[in-house]
């Protein structure tokens, strides 16, 4: 099991009203091998104070232990007001294309297409001890020559089922990956808030 809830909500901030945290549960083939798809959407969550991210974690484990499904988080902020007119150019270009059965989880698509974060984090995607080691002495370097006024860091290392996820302030990928070319990162990816490793309470009456 990995539960990442106590360690991810140091990393909230809750500035602006209209903010928030997009969490999403997703059902994987690799937790599931007869799913016939690489992953299946099961829930969303919008989460815009740390009341709210309090008050949902107990429905977010037990809809994850109902599904066999685990519990992602990105860690840039959304802001409402701009994800709203995000779904809104969104849905025009779906009614133009005559392709609106789309639209039904638009929001939520919405939420995960773009951030409204000043302050970006990354995503290194570590599978292994070794790479992790060499993985932050790079980063590092990397800090250290660049002329940025603001200094880079590593923020969190974060526990996956497969590994770590390191998360980062923005550094120069190419750079990166011309040491570590087999290292992904993203700019704005999920990371896993909890994933159990298999059904253990089937008494949770949660609509999935």
């Amino acid at each position: 099991m990995v539960n990442n809830f106590k360690q991810i909500r140091g990393l909230l901030r809750f500035e602006n009203l209209n903010d928030y945290y997009f969490i999403e549960v997703l059902k994987r083939r690799k937790d599931n091998p007869r799913l016939n798809v690489n992953s299946r959407f099961i829930k969303a969550y919008y989460i815009f104070s740390f009341a709210e991210f309090d008050a949902m974690k107990d429905e977010i484990l037990c809809t994850c232990e109902v599904a066999h499904a685990r519990a992602y988080i990105r860690l840039n902020i959304r802001n409402s007001h701009a994800t709203a007119l995000h779904t809104i150019k969104r849905l025009a270009d779906m009614i133009a294309s005559n392709n609106t059965r789309g639209s039904i989880n638009l929001y939520a698509n919405s939420s995960s297409e773009q951030h409204s974060d000043p302050n970006v984090k990354f995503l290194v995607d570590i599978d292994s001890h070794e790479d992790l080691v060499f993985s932050k002495s790079v980063i590092t370097e990397l800090f250290v020559q660049s002329i940025d006024p603001k200094p880079g860091r590593i923020i969190s290392e974060i526990s996956t089922p497969n590994g770590i996820h390191l998360i980062t302030t923005p550094f120069e990928i190419n750079k990166f990956r011309e040491s570590c070319p087999t290292i992904s990162v993203y700019k704005d990816a999920p990371t896993v808030l909890y994933s159990p490793v298999s059904v253990t309470d089937s008494t949770c009456e949660i609509p999935i």
